[in-house]
């Protein structure tokens, strides 16, 4: 808008905001489509069929659980569930592509960390049982070994 000095009247310029905003001339952008095949199967799988798959994979493990307890049978029921995980990774892959990978990634690693500290933990109880028990004391030797006394 410009004032002129002599008449005072106003003139109106008209901007055609298409020039200065880039997505309005035409040109086509992703629209919240996402980047590729994965993006849609990961939106198109809704929350209400993750807490259905969540929900059965739960109800799966307790009754792998019960099985275990019923029989006493532990080798039999690691077994199991060892299936059991594989194949919810594999469902985690196959309905959420690289998240699915990533869940299957990060709960191995999680799995051998925990498996590494109760290894450990074993480890220092045995160590600690056997200089308890003296069995390390003379070393099947008269000469060599941790004195008694």
């Amino acid at each position: 808008m410009a004032v002129s000095a002599n008449n005072l009247r106003h003139e109106f310029v008209i901007v055609d905001k298409r020039e200065q905003n880039p997505k309005l001339d035409k040109r086509k952008f992703n629209k919240g489509t996402g980047r590729g095949e994965n993006y849609k199967k990961i939106h198109d799988f809704s929350f209400t069929n993750t807490a259905k798959v969540g929900l059965a994979i739960k109800n799966i493990k307790a009754g792998i659980e019960a099985y275990g307890q019923y029989t006493n049978d532990g080798l039999q029921q690691r077994q199991i569930s060892k299936v059991m995980t594989l194949a919810t990774y594999a469902v985690g892959i196959k309905l959420a592509g690289p998240i699915g990978i990533a869940y299957a990634v990060g709960d191995m690693t999680m799995k051998a960390v925990g498996k590494s500290i109760e290894n450990n933990a074993k480890n220092i109880q045995a160590r600690t049982l056997r200089e308890i028990s003296g069995i390390a004391a003379r070393e099947r030797s008269r000469s060599n070994g941790v004195r008694l006394w």
